[in-house]
């Protein structure tokens, strides 16, 4: 871990490594990229997680249900990502809601929702790679 001095930014933001493990013919493949995600208040994350997945009580809400609450949630906070397509061409961070909806939604969101986390309570990262400080990378 690198040592940096300690400052006070208006609006913290980290790069992070994120993990998705996705189905395959041979088994499960875990790909990671990097997203760069807001560092909130607890008060914020509260308030933001705080919003159910419809009116439906928990215990009826599906994964569809979950998904979509997903989908009007992350990009409140991941604020941008290095993701490319099949192509190698670059993801537009703008998509994010609408590929949480599709098939790689489940394990995007589980992925991201890990990442986010590990940023709130101060965990290791689930991948090798350092994370950066939003000032390292701009």
């Amino acid at each position: 871990m690198t040592k940096q001095e300690f400052y006070i930014d208006a609006n913290p933001a980290v790069w992070w490594p994120v993990s998705v493990s996705t189905p395959h013919p041979q088994g499960p493949v875990t790909q990671t990229f990097r997203a760069k995600i807001a560092i909130l208040s607890e008060e914020a994350y509260d308030e933001l997680f705080s919003e159910k997945a419809g009116d439906k009580p928990a215990a009826e809400q599906t994964l569809k249900d979950i998904l979509a609450r997903n989908a009007r949630l992350l990009p409140k906070i991941v604020l941008d990502w290095e993701l490319k397509n099949s192509a190698g061409e670059n993801v537009s961070i703008s998509s994010l809601a609408a590929i949480l909806t599709g098939p790689y939604g489940r394990s995007i969101s589980i992925g991201l929702n890990r990442a986010v986390n590990e940023v709130r309570y101060g965990l290791p990262a689930t991948d090798d790679n350092e994370p950066e400080s939003q000032n390292e990378k701009n």
